[in-house]
């Protein structure tokens, strides 16, 4: 098993910057180094690891393998987490006794400001950020540590949570009077089945990808 001791921030950020240049001279003119400099960084990880982390093709162009798809995980969650040390340390610097990242999904952006409003007056030695974003990209956020805590329509599965109800999160359908759909229930109370194909009539306007609306 590989010592975490051994790796070190400039061999992960190497890595990080062949991923994103897609060969290792683009990759060494991004962070100053030479192209051989750059692939002893990269075989200084793979003797510590024991594996492989990148596929060279015959073009120069490079792709992780599953172990340097893993680092790439690792750096980013490095990055955030010395992010977010910087921010709290300049926090601390400011006279403040602390710093928190808040993310919320972005149906609760109307939602969120009075808490943290509150907060403010409640804990005016703590500095607070906001990021807004869909149901993935604040999961996303949280498995990666770039923020604390998320406010969302319901907690996910992954990354293991502790969540707390914050109160009624109730979905509910709105229908024009002149729509079919409408005129329907206002004739009779339909059962489950005959909302259901009354529904099919219906155009939806529907969150991206991502949205918990668009899933629920």
């Amino acid at each position: 098993m590989a010592k975490i001791n051994q790796i070190n921030l400039k061999q992960l950020r190497t890595l990080q910057s062949i991923n994103e240049a897609g060969n290792l001279t683009l990759a060494g003119e991004r962070i100053g180094l030479t192209t051989p400099a750059v692939s002893v960084q990269i075989k200084a990880i793979e003797e510590i690891i024991g594996a492989q982390i990148l596929l060279r093709g015959p073009d120069g162009k490079t792709e992780p393998t599953q172990v340097g798809i893993e680092l790439l995980t690792l750096i980013k969650i490095l990055d955030n987490q010395i992010e977010h040390s910087l921010k709290y340390i300049e926090s601390l610097k400011s006279g403040k006794t602390g710093h928190v990242t808040i993310g919320v999904v972005s149906t609760a952006q109307y939602y969120a400001p009075w808490i943290i409003a509150n907060a403010r007056d409640s804990l005016p030695n703590i500095e607070i950020d906001l990021i807004v974003g869909n149901r993935n990209e604040i999961i996303s956020a949280l498995d990666n540590r770039m923020i604390d805590m998320a406010i969302m329509g319901r907690p996910p599965r992954v990354p293991p949570v502790q969540a707390t109800a914050l109160g009624d999160h109730p979905h509910v359908m709105i229908a024009a009077t002149e729509s079919k759909i409408h005129k329907k229930v206002n004739k009779k109370k339909l059962s489950l089945t005959e909302l259901k194909n009354a529904l099919l009539d219906e155009v939806f306007l529907v969150r991206e990808p991502g949205s918990g609306t668009r899933i629920l």
